[in-house]
């Protein structure tokens, strides 16, 4: 269980080392690493949701849809890599997505 918390922890020590080394003279390496710490965060914490209780574990129809939404805010990532502003508010919108995602199964169970 611990290694799970490895990678939720890696993915937000690696978005807060692109921040700070975002204006410096390589920012495509940064923003890799951002999109690389995005991506482990959000592994991390899909992972970790098996050891929930059985009414807050994800189903497989919410899962594959935060894993699709996931894996495709990473792919235009890396495609728009070369436009910072872009990249960045593809990865912001993938977040808002998959969190959207997150909740209203978290809402659906609850009634």
């Amino acid at each position: 269980m611990v290694h799970f918390h490895y990678l939720i922890w890696f993915g937000i020590n690696l978005v807060t080392i692109a921040y700070d080394y975002i204006n410096i003279a390589h920012p495509r390496s940064a923003h890799m690493i951002l999109i690389g710490g995005v991506g482990l965060f959000y592994i991390g914490v899909l992972l970790h949701t098996i050891f929930n209780k059985k009414i807050h574990r994800l189903d497989r129809v919410t899962s594959v849809s935060i894993v699709i939404t996931i894996i495709a805010g990473e792919i235009i990532g890396f495609i728009f890599i070369d436009s910072i502003p872009i990249s960045t508010s593809v990865l912001l919108i993938t977040g808002i997505i998959a969190d959207a995602i997150f909740t209203r199964f978290n809402f659906a169970r609850r009634i």
